[in-house]
């Protein structure tokens, strides 16, 4: 049967689709998987070696001062501390007359029988009682213990739980817990204590007198729990504290005034619900070095708040729905190394940076619109910006590093970061422009004159893809390994905005013509009697039509921002295409949705509506006929096209779609998509327009079969078409004798 021939080459084609989508995706996913730091020379360093104090990458990039800072949440005080405690359990061995203290690291100088049961000593002094599931502290430890480790428990403390026994006491953790109550004399005797980690509990209240003799604490984390009632005057003894915690409570900070701590060095108070920040808050804490108020209500930012903190090296800021950052609010911070805007909807302006001459700057999540780029330009010592998008980062191609490093297609170094998109976008660029010049060149001296316009205008839409991946892969070729020197100007070029054109031409130009074909064949099949075939001059005046629609949808961006190379380049990335899977509801992302999942979709539920009524139309007339429903070749090529139209179109609705509910969308994908699955309709259609067609498909076959196999095959094919026709003869014909309003579209 001649059907088995359009199956054949459908499904061969649909596989190769396959085939090639499965490989490009799984060649194109990132070298190192979730959980891995990827170093440039491509070796992968699992999490737990990053920023461990050794150099794993070459260049030391896992031990990088600002990635560590964001890794520890605190970049000053992790060393000090190290250095401090090995200072203590020293101090500790000379009661023991021990000379050296590596020979000891990870050894136990207590007895067995001083050890609490299910407890285990793990390291000189220290007793570690974590992860046992239990519900009460054990109650004897050594008395020279140093290091309590009751973590990762069930505990809930009573009023009688006390650690003033352990006069060497130097480390409590009794974090992840269930503590709602402290005792108020639980660590009074402890004199010599230095580290107290009360960290994810459920603490609603300290008591007045906690820290009355606990004069040399120099950490105190009270994070993630739910204190909300907090007098500050607590502090007021501690005069050693370097490190507090009071992140994710129930803050509000309303007129207190934290007491002078002249050793505090690092205060988080991120996550709580302070709406409002001044310098009366934080007067006596002029020693500050690191100062985090992430994801709070600040509303506004004086110019007086930290002109006090000299010392301040690290502002966090970020999360905040800043709208009035005064200009002064940083001119007097002359030691400042690190600074932390994310997410505030303050414009990042001129009079801001300008004051600013810092190492670090992280933007995430402010608009391109928002950013003065040019002032960037002017802090002499930054070293590390932090953007949400990576193309931002070729505004600031002076900065060493910029991160993130890439977004999914291009890196620092290259417009096309991974060998494989390299590879990909040539393959795609040739089969695309080969494929449509086969069917260009096949369709020359066709019968049907209209077709074959139709035809080759879509072939000729789809070639223009071809045409943009030969630019992109030449643009990555001219740019390779010097692509972050080159990407400001290449991303603001007429050559990127060009490049962008020709793909959203060739995008909308094939689907409009694959909707208008569509609704042809519908009116022909469905009504052949109240339709009238379009003569040719009526197609001629349809593709025009269809050429101006496409052509100003490409050009309208330039009217609209007033500069093309924002659209398809700025607002988007090195491939010039403005998918803007991103910065949802932005000036570009609203622009690109009303086309992606407005007009697109639209045509492609109107596509599938269609020829899924035609198949329906003909199976029901098939139904009367002896022939069996596979023997219509239109109802298996109506197949093929939908299907090829949906695997193209629907897995960039989805990610829009999934953009629009804020999922992020892995860089992997983006890649793919750009790579793969964009050129994909306009590698395929015109192949399955033509080479599925009786004409072209048996000139297939005949290449390859042997002579007899040849005229049986041709036998077999006249018998078949004169059944057919002998059918189609008596479907114009009903039970009555009337003529049926059904019959056949043949080109």
């Amino acid at each position: 049967m001649t059907y088995k021939k359009t199956l054949i080459i459908g499904f061969a084609f649909s596989g190769l689709i396959l085939l090639i989508a499965l490989a490009t995706y799984y060649i194109s996913l990132g070298e190192c998987t979730s959980g891995y730091l990827a170093c440039d020379n491509g070796k992968c360093i699992p999490q737990k070696l990053i920023c461990n104090f050794n150099r794993d990458c070459l260049d030391g990039q896992d031990e990088n001062p600002t990635m560590c800072g964001n890794f520890y949440g605190s970049n000053i005080v992790e060393t000090t501390n190290k250095r401090l405690g090995r200072k203590l359990l020293l101090e500790r061995f000379m009661l023991y007359n021990l000379t050296t203290i590596k020979e000891y690291d990870n050894k136990c100088v207590l007895e067995q029988d001083e050890i609490p049961q299910g407890c285990e000593c793990v390291a000189i002094f220290q007793i570690n009682c974590k992860d046992g599931n239990r519900t009460s502290i054990p109650q004897t430890f050594p008395t020279n213990v140093v290091r309590i480790l009751l973590n990762n428990n069930r505990i809930n403390l009573d009023s009688n739980d006390t650690f003033g026994a352990y006069g060497n006491l130097t480390y409590l953790d009794l974090s992840n817990n269930t503590i709602t109550h402290i005792p108020s004399r639980i660590i009074h005797n402890n004199m010599e204590l230095r580290k107290l980690y009360l960290r994810n509990n459920r603490i609603e209240k300290l008591p007045d007198d906690l820290f009355k003799s606990s004069t040399l604490l120099r950490w105190l984390l009270l994070d993630y729990n739910k204190i909300q009632d907090f007098d500050l005057k607590i502090l007021s003894n501690l005069k050693n504290l370097h490190l507090l915690r009071l992140d994710y409570n129930n803050l509000k900070l309303r007129k207190m005034i934290f007491p002078e701590l002249p050793a505090l060095n690092e205060l988080f108070l991120d996550g709580n619900y302070i709406m409002d920040i001044t310098k009366d808050h934080i007067v006596n804490l002029y020693n500050l070095t690191l100062i985090s108020l992430r994801y709070n209500l600040i509303q506004s930012i004086d110019a007086s708040t930290f002109t006090h903190l000299s010392e301040l090296l690290d502002l966090r800021l970020s999360g905040n729905p800043i709208t009035n950052l005064d200009s002064g609010a940083f001119v007097n911070l002359k030691k400042l190394n690190a600074l932390y805007l994310d997410d505030i909807f303050a414009d990042i302006d001129y009079d801001i940076l300008s004051t600013l001459n810092v190492s670090l700057l992280s933007l995430r999540g402010i608009p391109y619109d928002r950013i003065n780029f040019n002032a960037i330009e002017k802090i002499q010592k930054l070293e590390h910006i932090v953007y949400k998008k990576f193309v931002y980062c070729s505004n600031t191609a002076f900065v060493k590093k910029c991160y993130p490093k890439t977004d999914g297609i291009s890196s620092t170094s290259d417009l096309l970061e991974k060998r494989s998109l390299r590879y990909s976008v040539w393959i795609m660029a040739i089969l695309t422009c080969v494929g449509n010049a086969s069917v260009l060149w096949g369709r020359l001296h066709d019968e049907n004159r209209s077709v074959s316009l139709v035809i080759r205008n879509l072939a000729i839409s789809d070639m223009i893809m071809g045409i943009y991946l030969i630019i992109i892969g030449y643009m990555d070729s001219r740019y390779r390994n010097v692509y972050h020197e080159n990407s400001g100007n290449w991303v603001k070029s007429w050559e990127c905005a060009l490049s962008g054109m020709l793909a959203m031409t060739s995008c909308e130009v094939s689907i409009l013509i694959l909707t208008f074909m569509s609704i042809e064949r519908f009116l022909l099949i469905s009504d052949p009697f109240g339709h009238h075939k379009l003569d040719t001059k009526n197609v001629i005046f349809c593709l025009y039509l269809i050429w101006l629609v496409g052509i100003s949808i490409a050009i309208l961006p330039v009217i609209l921002f007033h500069s093309s190379t924002k659209f398809y380049g700025v607002y988007n990335s090195g491939t010039c295409f403005p998918f803007f899977i991103e910065e949802v509801y932005s000036t570009g992302w609203i622009y690109s949705a009303c086309i992606f999942l407005g007009i697109n979709f639209i045509l492609l539920v109107l596509i599938a509506v269609l020829y899924t009524s035609l198949l329906f139309s003909i199976f029901r007339t098939r139904r009367a006929t002896s022939l069996n429903f596979f023997d219509c070749e239109f109802a298996i090529r109506f197949f093929f096209i939908v299907l090829t139209d949906v695997s193209c179109w629907a897995p960039i609705i989805v990610l829009k779609l999934l953009a629009l509910y804020n999922v992020e969308i892995s860089g992997d994908v983006y890649s793919w998509l750009v790579v793969f699955v964009l050129p994909l309709n306009s590698t395929i259609n015109p192949l399955l327009f033509t080479y599925t067609t009786p004409k072209y498909r048996d000139q297939i076959f005949s290449a390859f079969m042997k002579p007899k196999d040849l005229k049986k095959q041709e036998s077999s094919s006249n018998q078949i078409t004169a059944d057919e026709s002998q059918t189609k003869v008596s479907l114009l014909y009903n039970s009555n004798g009337s003529i049926s309003k059904w019959k056949f579209f043949t080109k």
